[in-house]
């Protein structure tokens, strides 16, 4: 990185998934391996300070903290309404919208960065971008669009439905189901 950067400059980078450690439950972080990279690249800067706000699928709040001078803002991710609310949310199809949202800002607010990094578009963090006057850059990974119209390239939708897993179909989860919400999210 030969740019010149300011210096003390505060970087922020909403993320679907853990970069360097594993709050999914898992121990490690599969897909990810260029975020983590990058992360490295920042670490080795001296003028920026990086925070990440992830997602906490361990369904328990975890406290922020601080690793190689990452500042970590985990966000539990828990599915509000009781298994019959879910169950028809995730049939709806339902795109995330004003949820986590004042979790983001409460983060952004204890950060205060001077620069707020979104990776994707196929979540909600482009909904703070009204709400805060920090500069934002979204990181486009792919198009949602493009996902949805060539899904079932090779197979046939009344293939994957005959094929699928009827108890999981049921409750609103495989592959019929997540067509649905990428094309929704579309």
């Amino acid at each position: 990185m030969n740019a010149k950067i300011i210096d003390g400059m505060k970087v922020l980078w909403l993320s679907s998934i853990p970069v360097s450690i594993p709050l999914n439950g898992t121990s490690g972080n599969i897909g990810s391996s260029w975020i983590l990279s990058l992360e490295k690249q920042f670490q080795q800067l001296n003028d920026i300070e990086l925070g990440v706000t992830c997602m906490n699928n361990l369904q328990r709040p975890v406290e922020p903290f601080s690793v190689h001078g990452t500042r970590y803002f985990p966000i539990t991710s828990s599915p509000s309404g009781n298994r019959f609310t879910q169950l028809i949310r995730r049939w709806k199809h339902k795109v995330e919208s004003e949820e986590s949202i004042d979790e983001y800002l409460s983060v952004i607010e204890a950060f205060k960065p001077d620069l707020i990094h979104l990776f994707g578009s196929e979540f909600n963090y482009g909904l703070i971008i009204s709400r805060t006057h920090i500069p934002c850059v979204i990181h486009m990974q792919g198009s949602l669009i493009l996902v949805a119209h060539k899904w079932y390239s090779g197979i046939r939708n009344r293939d994957a439905f005959r094929y699928a897993d009827k108890f999981k179909l049921l409750k609103g989860f495989g592959f019929f189901h997540e067509y649905y919400s990428v094309r929704q999210a579309a």
